[in-house]
């Protein structure tokens, strides 16, 4: 291989990486907050699905329209916004649908 083919493979792969990485910012969005409830967010566009930490800890939100996420960001008071519009609505990793499938499968397991 030449130089000029190993400069263009090089170039080749950067391009690549590029539009891999442009691609990531592109689904992912975030946002830090200050208080001492909320802490960094972010959002999956492809998942319509929000990971952030609560007092420390981490969760995770499932079917969040991406419009809940934009107004989170822009909340005057974060914690507020997440009591009103968010806690108890989207849960997937503490809750949701998963959770009661499982909870419907021991009760009939539990029957026979």
């Amino acid at each position: 291989m030449t130089a000029q083919n190993v400069k263009k493979e090089s170039l080749k792969k950067k391009k690549q990486l590029q539009a891999r990485l442009q691609k990531i910012a592109e689904r992912y969005r975030a946002f830090t907050n200050s208080s001492s409830f909320v802490g960094n967010m972010r959002y999956d566009q492809d998942e319509q699905s929000m990971t952030g930490i609560l007092k420390g800890k981490h969760y995770k939100w499932c079917n969040v329209p991406e419009s809940k996420f934009d107004s989170f960001q822009g909340a005057g008071s974060a914690g507020a916004f997440f009591n009103r519009d968010i806690k108890g609505q989207y849960n997937c990793s503490s809750g949701g649908i998963l959770s009661e499938l499982k909870s419907r499968l021991s009760k009939l397991q539990k029957t026979q």
